[in-house]
């Protein structure tokens, strides 16, 4: 999919790939890499079909000006613009969770060769996720009662050990498919859809989500849930959204 690049000092472990004629004339942070020509193609076809979130606002009567002059922002970005702090200054990383319903979900599939090479009848087709890698973690008890937005803010996951902080090493673990789970010095900041009551069983869903642990997405569904609907089960749970 892409290069990677050798770091040669522990300092430049979080230091990303960099033009430093980019970086002068852009004056902020600039990630800059080396990409295969399939790596190219799928970068292009993410942002291509990236479906933008909708609330039923119009800014502007034209629909070709309303694409091209405004844009939807998120709770985070749109306060850091009113206080005129700048995220390039920003000290912590903010990662977006998935928390779309399992009907609404938008995933990656396999490399053409991966599914030429499947089964007919094979249904696994995607590559694994956050979600995925969330429901593979390791079965110590340090991970049972960690919730998925926890477990992707407070652990970052590695394929490869050679790639991993020699300073990091001893906070290391084995999840389920074999990839290394290592606890983060600095934990990332969550950032979710924004929903209400009024959006139904997606707000439902993402309260689950975000409070239970879980092996199985279908298991979130007690059985003493009679509906079997997210509405009900959060308040079998007596949960709230935070």
């Amino acid at each position: 999919m892409r290069y990677e690049y050798k770091r040669t000092s522990i300092n430049d472990t979080r230091v990303v790939p960099y033009n430093p004629y980019i970086l002068y004339a852009w004056n902020a942070h600039i990630n800059v890499q080396q990409v295969t020509r399939s790596g190219l193609e799928r970068y292009l076809v993410k942002y291509i079909a990236k479906v933008e979130p909708t609330f039923g606002l119009i800014v502007k009567d034209n629909p070709v000006q309303n694409y091209f002059e405004s844009r939807l922002v998120g709770a985070p970005e749109a306060v850091a613009s009113i206080l005129s702090h700048h995220f390039v200054s920003g000290t912590r990383q903010v990662i977006f969770v998935d928390t779309n319903l399992p009907s609404e979900r938008s995933r990656v599939l396999k490399s053409f060769s991966s599914l030429k090479e499947a089964a007919d009848t094979d249904t696994d087709i995607y590559v694994d996720g956050p979600r995925e890698f969330y429901m593979e973690r390791p079965n110590d008890d340090l991970f049972t009662n960690l919730t998925f937005p926890q477990y992707l803010t407070d652990l970052e996951i590695f394929t490869s050990k050679s790639k991993i902080p020699k300073c990091r090493l001893n906070s290391l673990h084995l999840d389920l498919k074999g990839r290394f789970i290592v606890r983060r010095n600095t934990k990332l900041i969550p950032r979710f859809r924004f929903l209400t009551p009024l959006d139904g069983e997606s707000f439902y869903f993402q309260t689950l989500l975000s409070q239970v642990p879980y092996r199985k997405e279908e298991h979130l569904i007690s059985e003493f849930n009679m509906s079997k609907s997210y509405k009900e089960e959060c308040y079998i749970q007596t949960l709230r959204n935070r």
